[in-house]
């Protein structure tokens, strides 16, 4: 498995593949073919600050795909407090496969740093 914590890590031939999957399943949807290809699969937030358009787009997105997802501020998380980045990565990845963030800079915490640390699973 591949963990994806920056486009600059991807090369433009795979965005390209990226983005004619999602065509395709984009068709298939509208078409009537929804499977749940996310079933039973969880989808960790954490946001320092909230964003409307992110949380609500991955939450459509899961519900679509037949996954759920979970929702943290960074004050719910810990963050720049209580809990160090190395804990709120393991905990997130243990009941996740997959974690996402936002914000952070302000608490010393760069998401791309939260989810390197996380060891999500497939």
């Amino acid at each position: 498995m591949r963990h994806l914590t920056s486009l600059l890590e991807v090369t433009a031939e795979e965005i390209g593949e990226i983005l004619d999957l999602a065509s395709s399943l984009k068709t298939a949807a509208v078409g009537g073919d929804r499977p749940p290809r996310l079933g039973g699969r969880v989808l960790t937030q954490i946001f320092e600050k909230p964003s409307l358009r992110t949380r609500a787009s991955f939450d459509a997105a899961m519900a679509q795909l037949g996954g759920s997802s979970q929702f943290f501020s960074a004050d719910d998380a810990g963050l720049g407090g209580r809990e160090s980045v190395e804990d709120v990565a393991r905990v997130s990845s243990s009941v996740s496969v997959s974690s996402g963030g936002g914000g952070g800079a302000e608490l010393g915490v760069e998401p791309r740093d939260l989810i390197k640390r996380c060891v999500c699973g497939g």
